[in-house]
């Protein structure tokens, strides 16, 4: 579960990663760095994302399933 969270704020973060980059530079100047730094924020993100997570959710338990009994009569 953590994971899927993780990615969605990974792509809002590819997208403020590639948006931030184009800011001042020319329509027809837009290189492939756009591209490096939309996928650089992708990363970033979801590590931030999983770890802040991991450290905010609390821990999960295991549960032991209990074996119905069979009524005896």
């Amino acid at each position: 579960m953590i994971s899927v969270e993780a990615f969605a704020y990974a792509v809002l973060g590819v997208g403020l990663g590639s948006v931030l980059s184009t800011l001042g530079v020319e329509s027809n100047g837009t290189s492939s760095q756009s591209v490096g730094l939309g996928l650089l924020s992708f990363v970033i993100v979801f590590i931030l994302a999983s770890i802040i997570y991991v450290v905010a959710l609390p821990k999960g338990r295991f549960e032991e399933l209990q074996a119905r009994q069979q009524p005896t009569d």
